[in-house]
């Protein structure tokens, strides 16, 4: 007869390999929803952003300080967050027009922004 600790323990040997297989059929899941996030906020601002902040390039210009920052150096200030980045789309600022950007869109946005990221850049 086998005792009843070594059943609860397979059982919750069981329940714990069961939980990392679910982690591991989500993780990639998540990966691929973040990575379409990313490409569809690069699309939106090559589209509406593009025109007045340098939006691809991950050089911090120097001369290019005149203009509106870039999303490289903005990602890459130490205050920039994802919830920061969100106050700041949905609040009227000059010069940047006002026009109003769907939630769905802001956060791709946001989510591209952060993707350019250095390494050593402090995460949100």
């Amino acid at each position: 007869m086998v005792p009843k600790i070594a059943i609860a323990a397979a059982m919750i040997f069981s329940v714990f390999a069961s939980i990392a297989e679910l982690r591991a059929q989500v993780r990639p899941t998540q990966d691929a929803t973040r990575n379409s996030s990313v490409a569809a906020g690069h699309a939106y601002a090559a589209k509406m952003c593009a025109q007045c902040h340098d939006i691809s390039s991950r050089i911090d210009d120097q001369f290019a300080r005149a203009r509106p920052p870039s999303f490289y150096a903005v990602a890459n200030a130490k205050t920039t967050s994802a919830i920061g980045l969100n106050a700041f789309l949905v609040t009227p600022h000059a010069p940047m027009p006002n026009f109003i950007i769907e939630p769905g869109d802001r956060k791709n946005i946001i989510d591209y922004i952060l993707s350019l990221r250095n390494e050593s850049a402090p995460s949100t």
